[in-house]
């Protein structure tokens, strides 16, 4: 817990900063902090209430189908369990949290080593979809967090989705630099992290695979 409040405290401690030293009137920030520390109120959310002047923030939660992303992930080799000096570490999403660790929000079904890599990661998936329950819940009427919630598969091809989150927050767009954006961007699919994982871990699951784990992983939460 001493680690990840050091993490936060180093992320607030940036995003104020880079706000000062900004000509622009909006600053954007990508990070994973929020899930360093379940609790609400949030450490980081809080941390900038503190220090931005009554300013407005806004926070994007991306929605995405869980059993796709444990899919996702298990393709890329994370929760892939590998031993250092005797103690044992998790590749990828572990950095986080496994659903033994401390940062959890939910009761785990099993000691982590007991567990194979689909269920760590529906039990990481599984937190994560209920950090951002708690998120919102607690924040969903303050005055000055904006949430908005949308799909990654809205995000990539839905442009009237895209713009209504654009005039949630205010934000001001030229759409016709928006819809080119959705047509000729590209996704990140991490093809060669894949085929790398696959060749190393000698295992290759199916989306069927993943949907039935997670099922069972919340069944007996």
């Amino acid at each position: 817990m001493k680690e990840s409040a050091e993490i936060i405290n180093q992320k607030t401690k940036k995003i104020l900063e880079s706000i000062r030293n900004s000509r622009c009137s909006t600053y954007i920030e990508t990070s994973h902090t929020l899930l360093h520390h379940t609790l609400v109120p949030s450490s980081l959310i809080e941390g900038l209430l503190r220090n931005i002047d009554n300013r407005l923030i806004g926070v994007i939660l991306l929605k995405r189908n869980l059993a796709e992303v444990m899919f996702s992930r298990a393709r890329l080799g994370h929760m892939t369990r590998y031993v250092n000096a005797g103690k044992y570490y998790y590749r990828g999403v572990g950095w986080i949290y496994t659903p033994n660790s401390k940062n959890a929000s939910l009761c785990p079904i099993k000691p982590d080593k007991q567990l194979t890599q689909l269920e760590l990661l529906a039990g990481y998936v599984l937190n994560v979809d209920n950090i951002s329950k708690e998120f919102l819940a607690y924040y969903k009427e303050h005055p000055n967090v904006r949430i908005f919630e949308i799909k990654l598969d809205d995000l990539a091809n839905n442009l009237e989705k895209v713009l209504g989150m654009m005039d949630f927050f205010d934000l001001e767009y030229d759409e016709k630099n928006l819809e080119r954006i959705q047509h000729h961007g590209r996704t990140n699919q991490r093809a060669e992290n894949k085929r790398l994982a696959q060749a190393r871990d000698g295992v290759e699951y199916t989306l069927e695979e993943c949907r039935e784990v997670l099922d069972f992983y919340r069944m007996n939460i």
